[in-house]
Protein backbone atom coordinates (compact mmCIF):
# COMPACT_ATOMS: atom_id res chain seq x y z
CA UNK A 1 0.00 0.00 0.00
CA UNK A 2 2.53 2.30 0.94
CA UNK A 3 3.97 2.20 -3.13
CA UNK A 4 0.26 3.47 -4.18
CA UNK A 5 0.36 6.48 -1.26
CA UNK A 6 3.88 7.46 -2.96
CA UNK A 7 2.17 7.96 -5.88
CA UNK A 8 -0.37 10.54 -4.07
CA UNK A 9 0.41 14.41 -3.77
CA UNK A 10 -1.92 15.38 -0.81
CA UNK A 11 -2.53 14.09 2.57
CA UNK A 12 -6.41 14.52 1.97
CA UNK A 13 -5.90 12.10 -1.04
CA UNK A 14 -3.48 9.77 0.98
CA UNK A 15 -6.39 9.63 3.56
CA UNK A 16 -9.02 8.40 1.23
CA UNK A 17 -7.08 6.25 -0.73
CA UNK A 18 -6.05 4.08 2.58
CA UNK A 19 -10.14 3.97 3.10
CA UNK A 20 -10.82 3.02 -0.33
CA UNK A 21 -7.92 0.10 -0.21
CA UNK A 22 -8.85 -0.90 3.34
CA UNK A 23 -12.82 -0.94 2.45
CA UNK A 24 -12.16 -2.73 -1.03
CA UNK A 25 -9.25 -4.51 -1.39
CA UNK A 26 -10.57 -7.90 -0.74
CA UNK A 27 -13.94 -7.32 -3.23
CA UNK A 28 -11.46 -6.32 -5.85
CA UNK A 29 -9.70 -9.66 -5.12
CA UNK A 30 -12.25 -11.77 -5.63
CA UNK A 31 -13.29 -10.32 -9.04
CA UNK A 32 -10.23 -10.90 -10.35
CA UNK A 33 -9.41 -14.37 -8.96
CA UNK A 34 -13.27 -15.12 -10.24
CA UNK A 35 -11.69 -14.34 -13.65
CA UNK A 36 -8.20 -15.30 -13.89
CA UNK A 37 -8.32 -18.48 -11.20
CA UNK A 38 -5.02 -18.29 -10.69
CA UNK A 39 -3.37 -17.07 -7.01
CA UNK A 40 -0.35 -15.39 -8.44
CA UNK A 41 -2.15 -13.14 -11.62
CA UNK A 42 -4.90 -12.32 -9.34
CA UNK A 43 -2.37 -10.62 -6.93
CA UNK A 44 -0.36 -8.80 -9.52
CA UNK A 45 -4.08 -7.52 -11.65
CA UNK A 46 -5.00 -5.76 -7.79
CA UNK A 47 -1.70 -4.28 -7.60
CA UNK A 48 -2.30 -3.33 -11.42
CA UNK A 49 -5.74 -2.31 -10.45
CA UNK A 50 -4.83 -0.34 -7.64
CA UNK A 51 -2.74 2.00 -9.85
CA UNK A 52 -5.46 2.84 -12.19
CA UNK A 53 -7.68 3.53 -8.40
CA UNK A 54 -4.78 6.20 -7.31
CA UNK A 55 -4.61 8.07 -11.05
CA UNK A 56 -8.39 8.45 -10.86
CA UNK A 57 -9.54 8.67 -7.25
CA UNK A 58 -11.08 11.91 -8.24
CA UNK A 59 -13.96 10.08 -9.74
CA UNK A 60 -14.47 8.55 -6.30
CA UNK A 61 -16.92 10.13 -4.25
CA UNK A 62 -18.32 9.06 -1.13
CA UNK A 63 -16.59 5.48 -0.10
CA UNK A 64 -18.99 3.77 1.19
CA UNK A 65 -21.43 3.50 -1.61
CA UNK A 66 -22.51 1.66 -4.39
CA UNK A 67 -21.27 3.73 -7.35
CA UNK A 68 -17.39 3.54 -5.90
CA UNK A 69 -18.38 -0.73 -4.74
CA UNK A 70 -19.73 -0.30 -9.31
CA UNK A 71 -16.71 1.66 -10.30
CA UNK A 72 -14.22 -0.55 -8.51
CA UNK A 73 -15.28 -3.68 -9.69
CA UNK A 74 -15.42 -2.64 -13.10
CA UNK A 75 -11.89 -1.00 -12.73
CA UNK A 76 -10.89 -4.84 -11.52
CA UNK A 77 -12.91 -7.05 -14.19
CA UNK A 78 -11.20 -4.06 -16.85
CA UNK A 79 -7.40 -4.84 -15.52
CA UNK A 80 -8.14 -8.68 -15.67
CA UNK A 81 -9.40 -8.03 -19.53
CA UNK A 82 -6.43 -6.35 -20.02
CA UNK A 83 -4.20 -8.64 -18.32
CA UNK A 84 -6.10 -11.41 -20.71
CA UNK A 85 -5.15 -9.82 -23.81
CA UNK A 86 -1.88 -9.07 -23.00
CA UNK A 87 -1.67 -13.23 -22.18
CA UNK A 88 -3.75 -13.42 -25.77
CA UNK A 89 -0.81 -11.41 -27.43
CA UNK A 90 1.61 -14.34 -26.18
CA UNK A 91 -0.74 -16.90 -26.26
CA UNK A 92 -2.77 -16.19 -29.09
CA UNK A 93 -5.29 -18.43 -28.05
CA UNK A 94 -7.72 -16.33 -25.72
CA UNK A 95 -10.88 -14.22 -27.29
CA UNK A 96 -10.37 -10.47 -26.27
CA UNK A 97 -13.01 -9.08 -24.15
CA UNK A 98 -12.17 -5.45 -24.69
CA UNK A 99 -12.33 -6.31 -29.04
CA UNK A 100 -12.83 -2.99 -31.12
CA UNK A 101 -16.33 -2.31 -32.56
CA UNK A 102 -16.74 -0.40 -36.07
CA UNK A 103 -20.14 -0.32 -36.14
CA UNK A 104 -21.50 3.19 -35.89
CA UNK A 105 -24.84 3.97 -34.18
CA UNK A 106 -26.28 7.70 -34.15
CA UNK A 107 -27.61 9.44 -31.06
CA UNK A 108 -27.01 9.85 -27.33
CA UNK A 109 -29.17 9.79 -24.11
CA UNK A 110 -28.54 12.10 -20.68
CA UNK A 111 -29.12 9.58 -17.69
CA UNK A 112 -32.36 11.63 -16.87
CA UNK A 113 -33.82 10.14 -20.55
CA UNK A 114 -32.54 6.26 -19.60
CA UNK A 115 -34.98 7.09 -15.95
CA UNK A 116 -37.80 8.84 -18.20
CA UNK A 117 -38.02 5.85 -20.40
CA UNK A 118 -37.78 2.88 -18.09
CA UNK A 119 -41.46 2.66 -16.23
CA UNK A 120 -39.36 0.78 -13.49
CA UNK A 121 -35.56 1.13 -12.31
CA UNK A 122 -35.31 -1.88 -11.03
CA UNK A 123 -36.32 -3.23 -14.72
CA UNK A 124 -34.00 -0.74 -16.07
CA UNK A 125 -31.44 -2.38 -14.26
CA UNK A 126 -31.76 -6.05 -14.48
CA UNK A 127 -32.09 -5.35 -18.34
CA UNK A 128 -28.25 -3.04 -18.36
CA UNK A 129 -27.23 -6.18 -15.90
CA UNK A 130 -28.42 -9.19 -18.59
CA UNK A 131 -26.31 -7.08 -21.50
CA UNK A 132 -23.05 -8.59 -22.12
CA UNK A 133 -20.28 -7.01 -19.24
CA UNK A 134 -18.39 -4.44 -21.44
CA UNK A 135 -21.60 -3.02 -22.23
CA UNK A 136 -23.00 -2.81 -18.72
CA UNK A 137 -19.73 -1.11 -17.58
CA UNK A 138 -19.54 1.89 -19.69
CA UNK A 139 -23.24 2.31 -18.96
CA UNK A 140 -22.94 2.28 -15.13
CA UNK A 141 -19.72 4.00 -15.47
CA UNK A 142 -21.33 7.10 -17.75
CA UNK A 143 -24.95 7.79 -16.67
CA UNK A 144 -24.35 5.84 -12.56
CA UNK A 145 -21.09 7.02 -11.79
CA UNK A 146 -21.63 9.88 -14.08
CA UNK A 147 -18.04 9.96 -15.85
CA UNK A 148 -17.19 11.35 -19.29
CA UNK A 149 -16.03 9.40 -22.14
CA UNK A 150 -12.32 10.98 -21.32
CA UNK A 151 -12.72 9.28 -18.16
CA UNK A 152 -13.83 5.55 -19.12
CA UNK A 153 -11.24 5.54 -21.65
CA UNK A 154 -9.04 5.84 -19.17
CA UNK A 155 -10.27 3.20 -16.64
CA UNK A 156 -11.40 0.99 -19.34
CA UNK A 157 -7.94 1.48 -20.95
CA UNK A 158 -9.87 2.24 -24.50
CA UNK A 159 -10.01 5.21 -27.03
CA UNK A 160 -12.70 8.24 -26.51
CA UNK A 161 -14.00 6.86 -29.82
CA UNK A 162 -14.16 3.51 -28.65
CA UNK A 163 -15.96 4.24 -25.19
CA UNK A 164 -18.24 6.40 -27.73
CA UNK A 165 -19.17 3.43 -29.71
CA UNK A 166 -19.28 0.86 -27.21
CA UNK A 167 -22.21 3.36 -25.12
CA UNK A 168 -23.94 3.69 -28.59
CA UNK A 169 -24.11 -0.04 -28.99
CA UNK A 170 -24.81 -0.62 -25.22
CA UNK A 171 -28.15 1.85 -25.56
CA UNK A 172 -28.86 0.57 -28.84
CA UNK A 173 -28.90 -3.31 -26.73
CA UNK A 174 -30.92 -2.02 -24.08
CA UNK A 175 -33.21 -0.18 -26.29
CA UNK A 176 -33.65 -3.85 -28.13
CA UNK A 177 -34.14 -5.86 -24.56
CA UNK A 178 -36.36 -2.94 -23.11
CA UNK A 179 -38.45 -3.07 -26.45
CA UNK A 180 -38.88 -7.15 -26.04
CA UNK A 181 -39.51 -6.72 -21.98
CA UNK A 182 -42.22 -3.95 -22.41
CA UNK A 183 -43.75 -3.89 -26.11
CA UNK A 184 -43.42 -0.69 -26.99
CA UNK A 185 -40.48 1.21 -28.56
CA UNK A 186 -37.89 3.06 -26.71
CA UNK A 187 -35.89 5.88 -28.13
CA UNK A 188 -33.06 7.28 -27.07
CA UNK A 189 -31.72 10.21 -28.37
Amino acid sequence: MFVFLAMLDHEEDKRKFEKVYHKYKRLMYRVILDILHNKHDAEDVLQEAFIIVTKNLKNIGEIDCHETRNYLVIISRTTCYKHLKQQKKKDDNLNDPLEDFSDTLSGGVTSEEFVEQAEDIEALTKCILSLQKNYADVLFLKYDNNLSNKDIATVLGMSQENVRQTILRAKHALEKKLTEKGGKKHVFR
